[in-house]
């Protein structure tokens, strides 16, 4: 059986791993809505309907955010942006 130290000093190791993955998902997200809006901005280009059908795909970081906290068996991230993007991948 583990003492309390133990107890103590795995969850100060726990928590380390928690804060590199906090910045990992930090990263993650910054790219997401950086690629989100990078597509806006190309989608422009092509007319007001396509950007305004684009703008309501948009938000998958959000999305991401909420599953942390959500029960098993929601969609996936990717789940979602394949479905949502479907249209616009090749092959």
């Amino acid at each position: 059986m583990a003492t309390v130290s133990e107890h103590a000093a795995s969850i100060v190791t726990l928590a380390g791993q928690a804060d590199a993955l906090v910045e990992q998902f930090r990263t993650l997200m910054a790219g997401l809505t950086a690629e989100e809006h990078a597509l806006h901005l190309e989608a422009i280009k092509n007319g007001p309907y396509v950007a305004e059908g684009i703008a309501g795909r948009r938000r998958l970081s959000h999305y991401a955010h909420q599953l942390m906290v959500q029960p098993a068996g929601a969609p996936t991230v990717a789940e979602l942006a394949t479905k949502a993007w479907s249209e616009f991948l090749e092959g």
